[in-house]
């Protein structure tokens, strides 16, 4: 999976590249929100009398926040973006629980390809490599972990001025394994979440 979605990343940078041997055009800055769906995470009870075994973790839809600081080429962008985003745990296996929490605040280098602008409109796709902290607060106790993340990216940019754009955009983001032990209890997930944001690009 690594490879697979490195790939793309490598791919996308040697485009933006080749096809823009100009001058760097301009920086920006954006900001976005939205929602956030997690994939199924592992709930593992570590405690022998009585051992409960293993049970599928469900997340509750979530929110999301980005910024970004980035640089526009003729055909494409490169960017760094910070990222949060918020899920509740909505039940462990057939069990509703409340209280638990799962944080994920993430650091990403992207590269995008920008389609061709049609009006005020420019369609693009992107892939980016970086880092997960996550957070798991089980009722007031706290584990972390550290993880390295990916993701695939489209979306589209509608243009209201020369130096504002809506960004309208997808991420599937992906991490390496995140094991979070809170006391006797421990979740682990390969994190997979799809998320949804709108937001405001400023052209500096």
């Amino acid at each position: 999976m690594k490879r697979i979605l490195v790939l793309p990343l490598s791919l996308i940078i040697v485009v933006i590249f080749c096809s823009s041997a100009q001058a760097l055009e301009r920086m920006y800055v954006s900001a976005q929100t939205g929602t956030v769906k997690l994939g199924d995470g592992t709930f593992d009870d570590l405690t022998d009398e009585p051992d409960l075994g293993k049970s599928d973790v469900l997340f509750a839809s979530g929110s999301n926040r980005f910024v970004v600081l980035g640089y526009s080429f003729p055909n494409g962008r490169l960017e760094m973006e910070a990222g949060y985003r918020l899920n509740d745990v909505d039940s462990v296996g057939t069990t509703a629980v409340d209280g638990i929490n799962y944080v994920v605040r993430s650091l990403m280098f992207n590269g995008y390809y920008d389609l061709e602008r049609e009006s005020f409109y420019t369609p693009f796709i992107g892939a980016g490599i970086g880092g997960a902290h996550i957070t798991l607060d089980d009722a007031g106790v706290k584990a972390v972990d550290d993880v390295l993340a990916y993701q695939v990216t489209a979306g589209v940019a509608v243009h209201v001025t020369r130096s504002i754009a809506l960004d309208f955009q997808y991420r599937f983001f992906y991490t390496t394994e995140a094991e979070l032990k809170t006391g006797v209890h421990k979740y682990s997930s390969f994190l997979r979440a799809h998320n949804f944001s709108v937001g405001v690009r400023i052209y500096l």
